[in-house]
């Protein structure tokens, strides 16, 4: 497959006035569906999946993420200033803080990503309409179809952000207020 044909993006928000809520995004997820081959939904802690069931219905759902043309990213990774991380991380604790002022920029992955992940499928039992042998069933083809970034692309972009940062990329000016 061209990886022009692959697109990974979001098809909402966190709401602002309550940061439990998404605002979701049918007319684009439908668009993106359609224009790509293949679709990988960044996804807000599996938030997405209630709503799709509440639009399209949960056999088109369930077809929709079998054909392999969905498939969810949803992982805890950002990358973070550790340099006055002091003793929460290892690495900091054997290397000392640094000095106010200094960065240390280092991947931070959420600890527990299998708990993370049971935790954000509990909702799908309580989408209205659907059993819970339904439920189980849409869970385990949800697992499925979650993909990660490898090892090697995090730090790649780990690089290229502090290359970003060293450079004084107009991006990061914009970034960072």
């Amino acid at each position: 497959m061209n990886f022009r044909n692959r697109l990974l993006v979001s098809a909402a928000e966190v709401k602002a006035e309550d940061r439990e809520q998404i605002e979701f995004f049918a007319a684009e997820f439908v668009e993106r569906l359609i224009l790509f081959e293949e679709y990988i939904l960044q996804s807000i802690r599996l938030k997405e999946i209630p709503h799709l069931v509440r639009l399209f219905g949960y056999s088109p759902v369930l077809e929709l993420l079998k054909s392999g043309k969905l498939k969810i990213y949803c992982d805890a990774v950002t990358i973070a200033s550790t340099g006055q991380a002091g003793g929460a991380l290892e690495s900091r604790k054997i290397k000392g803080n640094l000095p106010l002022g200094s960065y240390c920029l280092d991947m931070i992955r959420i600890a527990f990503h299998r708990d993370y992940i049971s935790k954000n499928l509990q909702q799908i039992h309580e989408i209205n309409g659907i059993s819970h042998k339904e439920a189980k069933k849409l869970k385990l083809t949800v697992i499925e179809k979650l993909v990660s970034f490898p090892e090697p692309a995090l730090k790649q972009i780990q690089t290229q952000t502090i290359a970003d940062v060293r450079n004084q990329d107009p991006a990061v000016k914009i970034a960072i207020p």
